[in-house]
């Protein structure tokens, strides 16, 4: 079903107070905040997006991973769409894009690196397909799992490996595009 104007209305407050919170560095604000915009509002996936953002900031990358589904779900009914056509608009390719960046983040900070090397190319290839550019955090992501899979035996390694990764930070302002320069997603 549509949200009636009150609620539409009702999930951008909600949204634009957990963005305060979110710059503020109060992730746990900020994701209620989101997830009552998207309970709300459940069509519009940029709430989800939102939260899960949040979400990876606190390293609740279960629950990042589930909102990174319903973000995606909403620009894609059904899974195997997402690999064959185009997002319906511009702004909804770049967050598709945004959404198996962050993906690909929880994967490694899970320490799933065989489903993560998987998930960079599906990303790569996403890109391909929607006509984005590649984000320039995928190549250092690529070689991170690639370190990690000749390491993952070994906790320890595999640890220090994961404390030493640089934060990432696209070139946001080249683009025109907002960036919260708080935490460590970029996605």
């Amino acid at each position: 079903r549509m949200a009636t104007p009150e609620e539409t209305t009702a999930a951008l407050q909600l949204k634009e107070k957990g963005n305060e919170l979110y710059k503020a560095r109060d992730f746990e604000g900020a994701t209620d905040h989101y997830v009552r915009a998207f309970t709300t509002c459940p069509s519009m996936g940029v709430y989800a997006s939102n939260a899960s953002a949040s979400l990876y900031e606190q390293g609740h990358y279960d629950d990042c991973l589930a909102y990174v589904d319903k973000a995606l779900s909403c620009i894609y009914p059904t899974p195997a769409v997402a690999t064959t056509n185009l997002a319906p608009n511009p702004e909804s390719r770049a967050l598709v894009v945004k959404l198996m960046l962050r993906r690909a983040k929880c994967l490694l900070m899970m320490k799933k690196y065989d489903e993560g090397r998987a998930w960079i190319q599906t990303l790569i290839d996403t890109c391909k397909t929607l006509e984005q550019p590649t984000p320039p955090e995928v190549k250092p992501l690529e070689t991170t799992f690639n370190t990690y899979a000749q390491h993952k035996q070994d906790d320890d390694a595999s640890s220090s490996l994961l404390s030493s990764l640089p934060l990432y930070r696209p070139q946001c302002e080249d683009i025109g595009i907002e960036y919260f320069v708080v935490g460590q997603d970029t996605a």
